[in-house]
């Protein structure tokens, strides 16, 4: 009997806006959240029968369980078609709208049981990060480590064109960036440098081409079009499952220079320009390293550098994106304490001058939202061990071949976490395969496109509240399977039970794996023994209800198609 109110919502909805197609989905969210909030009226007076074997056990009513509401919710929907589960935020501010007060020791339906129920109204709840749903299984004998471990992630065709795309520029650095803006002088200026193949992502809401003045310059361009990536689609179950309109796009570029014989990747932003001659690669050989002797700040289980505290930041307190709010005011050890160390580096964040990544907080509550700088030039790069984090962005970054499994962006949390959630889960993943993050001074100016900060305030909601209890749960997190394609696999799987992703990046994450494997990249091996801290934290402790066996559904993720004009020299590196 629920049902034809839940369509009589949509209907009405679709009917009252038609004439503009931007209200069709605010109008439609709308009613969804109406639909579930009814929903919710129902759960708390027990009316449970409408949904037959999902509420009921043996016959007898049972209390429902979070993964049993989330299963309502799922049910709602569907009824209403509205799509996946990434499709923006929209979806998720609707399941924290339709927070549901259920029973004793259950707790709201936006972040399931870690939700802790606040005392009063006269505080709120926080993210404790505890398991509240079960990754999808089967017997499919996933996570899979063995070659072309999914087929259709990138058939034969599909890496052809991709080669062939690509086939003009033969080199072994590579850089990838996505847009929708014509060239910038960020972009125009490595073209000319004669040193890179520049991969730039375009996207249905951009040009449908991108031309550089400089015909030399323009050798360098590899140019995948918003056509060229549809044409791809049929070809790549991974390319056929990035969303449209997304900073998730550029994940395309990775694996074209990947599939190119890529040997490292400059990740990077079209309104970050170089203020050095070149950039240090090899990473295995261009860099002096040393690594801190420990955390900057280490409460309970959550470990942290805070890297801009080394490089002494001009303004205070300044912290990265991503940072743990709790600890923004924390620091580093002196730098005479770090040793120098022969360590292999998986990941190099250069930071950035006059506009950092900083987050919306620093931006809106700062004395100065740019104009940022970074005093202390440091020579070669700062890594950090084992069980120190510190976020990295996509935004100006150096990757290792031996870390491009470690790319992937996920696609079903906003832009400005997707890049952070990234490189958290890549640093417990390095500790696994000798690999480290490590920091260097400027190598980069950003002259930042244009930003809301409250939009961005808004996008980084997940960074603000989950931070610190994903960095807990990555500091105690362990797996004993024999490759890291598994290991990276189980990681995942342990993050969507925990609400940081969703089901859709789990099977993009396998076709990602699988797309590496058809182009032939070779993913390094797990060390032994695994690392283990040389400090002890309070209270550390983890479940996973991740198995070795993972099952995706077919549907999910398908979606249609120092100042200007100073450039420093490289030896201060």
């Amino acid at each position: 009997w629920l049902k034809p109110g839940l369509s009589a919502l949509t209907q009405e909805t679709t009917l009252a806006a038609r004439a503009d197609s931007d209200r069709i989905h605010k109008n439609l969210y709308r009613s969804m959240a109406a639909a579930m909030r009814f929903q919710a009226t129902l759960l708390s007076f027990g009316l449970f029968m409408a949904w037959g074997q999902e509420v009921y056990e043996g016959g007898q009513p049972c209390e429902p369980t979070c993964e049993q509401s989330a299963l309502l919710v799922s049910s709602v929907k569907k009824d209403l078609d509205i799509g996946r589960l990434d499709d923006g935020p929209q979806w998720q501010h609707l399941l924290q709208v339709s927070s549901v007060k259920k029973g004793p020791g259950i707790g709201l339906l936006d972040d399931g049981p870690q939700g802790q129920q606040p005392a009063s109204d006269a505080t709120g709840s926080k993210f404790t990060g505890v398991p509240f749903r079960a990754a999808p299984h089967n017997s499919a004998n996933m996570p899979c480590a063995v070659a072309n471990c999914n087929k259709a992630a990138l058939h034969l065709k599909a890496l052809d064109k991709i080669r062939a795309a690509g086939a003009h520029c033969k080199r072994r650095n590579w850089a990838v960036v996505t847009t929708i803006n014509d060239p910038t002088p960020a972009t125009e200026d490595l073209a000319r440098s004669g040193q890179w193949c520049i991969v730039v992502v375009g996207d249905v809401s951009g040009p449908s081409k991108f031309q550089l003045g400089d015909a030399e310059a323009q050798s360098s361009i590899v140019f995948l079009s918003a056509k060229f990536q549809q044409e791809l689609e049929p070809l790549s179950g991974f390319v056929a499952n990035l969303p449209w309109k997304s900073f998730g796009r550029k994940n395309c570029g990775y694996l074209v220079a990947v599939a190119n014989g890529a040997e490292t990747i400059w990740d990077f932003d079209d309104d970050n320009k170089l203020i050095v001659e070149s950039l240090p690669v090899p990473l295995d050989t261009s860099l002096e390293v040393r690594v801190a002797p420990g955390p900057g700040a280490l409460v309970d289980n959550v470990s942290v550098a805070n890297i801009y505290d080394a490089f002494d930041c001009s303004v205070y307190p300044c912290w990265p994106r991503g940072f743990p709010l709790s600890q923004v005011r924390s620091g580093v050890a002196p730098l005479q304490d770090w040793k120098s160390e022969h360590v292999r580096i998986g990941m190099l964040q250069s930071l950035v001058d006059q506009d950092p990544d900083v987050d919306a907080v620093l931006r809106l509550t700062g004395q100065q939202a740019s104009n940022i700088h970074f005093k202390k030039e440091i020579q070669g790069a700062l890594a950090l061990p084992p069980f120190v984090f510190c976020p990295a962005n996509a935004q100006a970054t150096l990757h290792h071949r031996d870390a491009f499994w470690a790319l992937l962006l996920p696609v079903t949390v906003s832009g400005r976490v997707a890049d952070i959630w990234r490189s958290y889960f890549a640093q417990r993943l390095f500790w696994d395969v000798g690999l480290h993050l490590a920091f260097a001074g400027p190598f980069v100016r950003q002259d930042r496109n244009g930003h809301d900060f409250s939009a961005d305030l808004d996008a980084e909601g997940p960074l603000y509240a989950k931070t610190e209890a994903l960095i807990s749960f990555l500091w105690s997190w362990n797996s004993t399977s024999p490759s890291i394609v598994e290991r990276a696999q189980e990681l995942w799987a342990a993050a969507y039970e925990r609400g940081y992703v969703e089901k859709g990046d789990l099977k993009l994450q396998q076709l990602w794996l699988g797309a590496l494997q058809s182009a032939d990249y070779e993913f390094p091996r797990p060390v032994t023994p695994n690392p283990s801290p040389q400090w002890q934290p309070r209270d550390a402790k983890t479940t996973s209800l991740a198995q070795s066996n993972i099952r995706f559904d077919d549907d999910v993720l398908r979606q249609p198609a120092p100042e200007q004009g100073n450039r420093r020299s490289n030896k201060i590196l």
